[in-house]
């Protein structure tokens, strides 16, 4: 490695330019990238079909690897997420015209709905339905437009599917419960579950419970079984903190907490979790996380008791630090009637184009099939989340406030190219992410959510949680299938607000920025191809690249997402788990990206234009303590970070010595200290080390508290 030198003076050094490897297109071998409007020759599809997928790119020419990506078969369309299957199935035969731009009427239109509402009315008044018969067990349900239906008690009746066109709604005063295998709610319908002049009552709940139905067998490809929207759906309930910050610390044997302040809304019988404090590495899958939760059986001012003594210590690094204890109870309950590990009989909840969602007070739990622990398959589908904002593009807001998702084998929270505004939730117990910015063009905002328990090892036996670079990471690469290692919040899109969070008591990166793009297709034989940021939401003063192929699901161009600044990432905390945050291609030049990415960016993009324009970002006020190591920044530059702080208790040992889980401060890799300033830091205790800068390319104008660093 070569050595890393200190100047004390700022002196100006020429960024140097690296050069592109050749890169090979389908159907020729013409290196590099074509002229400014010059066709394009797009990336073919890769087997996922069954599983499988080409050998590791890494161990192979470039050729070779172009060769396989365009002579492979195309995909089975049942890993494919619907909006793109059903726009290049939208010419089928018997498809009334309405199903072709809205999957949910898609769907509803292969079904013979044997039972109707007549009249409005409530769900248990016979005369409400036709033929004076009420709901039961496997019933295809249907309440037309102009008709509303009000749940008033907890339906038994465990029915295939209900198929909303008009209302839906459940009482506030009482307690409500329905069972359905899917639930479709149509354009123009309405589900309420409590609304903001009369949210469920405290001590009331209301209840949609996903139970699998043999008469509605489970249709992959259509993504069944769960709630699939393309109306509006609101939820209010009475209103509680979902997180709040002990008064100190929490010890082994303690059945008190101890609160600063005293947490609003929370009541007896209500879950809480009290977050683990420290990280353990350990060669296996077994999950050390110290995460405990607990059932509150009495409230006294800011003192909370709960039912069992904690196992654990839960204190903190120094005693300016915060201990976050976060409360999962809530009013409005959409869950999976299975939670067991037959993931086929779990639901899910899908808002697709054209939707509007209003969701606060609700719990969705133990929701979600994507198992990210695997690679997708024509089982192990993309797209099957707890909460899922599909391509409902960005003129529209979508709101997700103080809910809660847990238990899930895949991602939490998902805004995928989508403008959803996500504020003060919680996300605990999950495999691949809490929250995701999924495709890399969303915008909206994270702001005051806590994240727990994020059970996925990064690569079993080694720490280091590589999302790109290797073979296996670079299979799922290919298709799309990222987002896998217990992060806490999973970023593609670097213009997705993300402030005033907390990740705890996990076992990966708290905060990963991967602006690179996903891989997509829009039809089963249509190639799998980058995805990018819409040119008319570019912030002012950027000037960016484009793919040489237009957008696929509206046509039109793209920028490269690596070329947008982090927009604005400000006051987040992590403590105890594997590492605070990852930065991987933003403010990136094209020879960072190629080389990284050898024999998989073989789909090119434009020319640099000769107006090439980036823009500095700001990361600003970041808390990691007792991590794994603080903040890590590759293929990246032209950043600035202000108020960093990496502080580690003197005894805490992550049980890992490989590069990035030594408990550095602040580390790059790849091209991350690139013309970059860090400012206000403070790195200290444990066996921190404040800086591991690696040589390749990564140490030029690198300023740290004002002295210079550059490679010689």
């Amino acid at each position: 490695m070569p050595s890393l030198t200190h100047h004390p003076r700022a002196l100006p050094f020429a960024l140097a330019v690296v050069a592109l490897g050749a890169l090979v297109a389908c159907g020729g071998g013409e290196p590099n990238a074509p002229e400014a409007g010059a066709s394009a020759r797009p990336l073919a599809s890769v087997n996922v079909a069954d599983g499988t997928l080409p050998l590791p790119v890494a161990e192979r020419s470039d050729e070779a690897v172009s060769q396989d990506i365009c002579t492979t078969p195309p995909p089975d369309a049942s890993v494919l997420e619907p909006s793109g299957r059903m726009r290049a199935l939208a010419a089928g035969p018997g498809m009334a015209a309405a199903a072709a731009s809205d999957h949910v009427t898609m769907v509803a239109n292969k079904v013979n709905w044997n039972l109707s509402a007549v009249k409005s009315g409530t769900w248990n008044d016979p005369a409400t339905w036709q033929g004076g018969r009420l709901p039961r067990d496997g019933d295809n349900v249907r309440i037309p437009q102009g008709v509303s239906v009000n749940v008033v008690n907890r339906e038994t009746a465990a029915l295939a599917r209900i198929y909303v066109q008009g209302e839906l709604s459940f009482a506030q005063n009482q307690d409500t419960r329905l069972s359905v295998d899917t639930l479709l709610v149509g354009p123009t319908a309405r589900v309420e579950m409590g609304t903001t002049g009369q949210p469920i009552q405290a001590g009331r709940s209301a209840e949609l419970v996903i139970q699998a139905r043999s008469e509605a067998a489970l249709d992959v490809l259509d993504r069944t079984r769960g709630v699939l929207v393309s109306g509006r759906f609101e939820t209010n309930g009475a209103n509680r903190d979902n997180m709040a910050a002990l008064a100190g610390d929490a010890r082994k044997g303690d059945n008190q907490l101890r609160f600063s302040k005293a947490p609003a809304g929370w009541a007896v019988g209500d879950e809480v979790v009290v977050t683990g404090t420290r990280f353990q590495w350990a060669n296996s899958q077994t999950p050390l996380l110290e995460n405990e939760v607990r059932r509150i059986t009495a409230i006294n001012g800011s003192t909370v008791t709960l039912d069992g003594a904690l196992q654990h210590d839960h204190v903190r690094a120094e005693a300016s630090f915060s201990v976050f204890v976060s409360n999962l109870t809530r009013p409005v309950v959409i869950r999976s009637a299975n939670n067991g590990k037959n993931l086929a009989e779990r639901g899910h909840v899908m808002f697709m184009e054209g939707s509007q969602a209003d969701i606060n007070d609700a719990a969705f739990l133990d929701l979600g099939r994507t198992n990210k622990a695997d690679a997708i398959s024509k089982t192990n589908v993309k797209g099957v989340y707890s909460l899922h904002f599909h391509q409902n593009g960005y003129d529209r807001e979508q709101h997700v406030s103080n809910s809660v998702i847990r238990g899930t084998p895949g991602w939490g929270l998902v805004n995928h190219s989508s403008n959803v505004v996500a504020k003060n939730n919680v996300v605990h117990d999950f495999v691949g992410a809490g929250f995701s910015a999924e495709a890399g063009d969303e915008i909206g905002s994270f702001t005051g959510n806590i994240v727990s328990g994020g059970t996925q090892r990064p690569l079993q036996a080694k720490p280091y949680a590589r999302e790109a670079i290797g073979p296996e990471p670079q299979q799922r690469l290919l298709v799309g299938d990222m987002g896998k290692f217990a992060n806490g919040f999973w970023l593609v899109s670097p213009q997705v607000v993300v402030q005033n969070n907390v990740v705890a008591g996990g076992n990966g990166t708290a905060y990963l920025v991967f602006a690179l793009g996903t891989m997509e297709q829009s039809s089963p034989t249509a190639p799998f191809q980058f995805t990018g940021f819409p040119l008319d939401r570019v912030p002012a003063g950027v000037t960016p690249r484009t793919w040489n192929y237009p957008n696929q699901f509206n046509g039109e161009r793209m920028a490269v997402t690596a070329d947008l600044p982090i927009k604005d990432f400000r006051n987040n905390v992590a403590y105890g788990v594997f590492q605070g945050m990852r930065i991987r291609w933003t403010a990136d030049s094209a020879s960072f990206m190629f080389n990284a990415n050898k024999g998989v960016d073989v789909v090119r993009f434009q020319t640099t234009p000769g107006n090439l324009k980036r823009q500095r970002y700001m990361l600003r006020d970041l808390t990691f303590w007792n991590v794994g190591s603080g903040m890590n920044v590759g293929y990246s530059e032209n950043y600035d970070v202000d108020n960093l702080t990496v502080v580690n208790a003197r005894d805490f040992d992550p049980g890992c010595s490989e590069r990035f889980c030594g408990a550095y401060g602040f580390s790059t890799d790849g091209g991350g200290g690139m013309d970059a300033r860090i400012s206000n830091s403070r790195i200290s205790g444990g066996k921190t080390a404040p800086l591991d800068l690696a040589g390749e390319m990564s140490t030029k104008n690198l300023f740290i508290d004002g002295k210079l660093y550059t490679r010689q």
